[in-house]
């Protein structure tokens, strides 16, 4: 559990946010949000699963991956996919 606590989930979302290149307020849009909570969302070390899932369906990237990978990193990503997500982020 220690070795989530290098984890910052809101940069990495922000991030993703700024190399897909949506504005803030299409993100937030789509993720039936106000502007001011994706600034919150930006800042939160975590975040709830159900709010993380909808913003890798909107993002088209699994973070659930991405945090999981970025502590076991003798897993190769195309060998493990969440199966919850794999059919909508294809």
């Amino acid at each position: 559990m220690d070795r989530l606590k290098n984890i910052h989930i809101g940069k990495i979302i922000k991030e993703k946010l700024k190399e897909r290149k949506i504005s803030v307020a299409e993100f937030a849009r789509q993720i039936n949000c106000e502007r001011a909570t994706v600034y919150y969302i930006f800042t939160q070390k975590s975040i709830d699963i159900e709010r993380l899932i909808r913003i890798s369906e909107v993002l088209k990237y699994d973070f659930i991956i991405e945090i999981y990978l970025s502590q076991n990193k003798n897993i190769n990503q195309k060998e493990f996919i969440c199966p919850y997500l794999q059919k909508s982020l294809e």
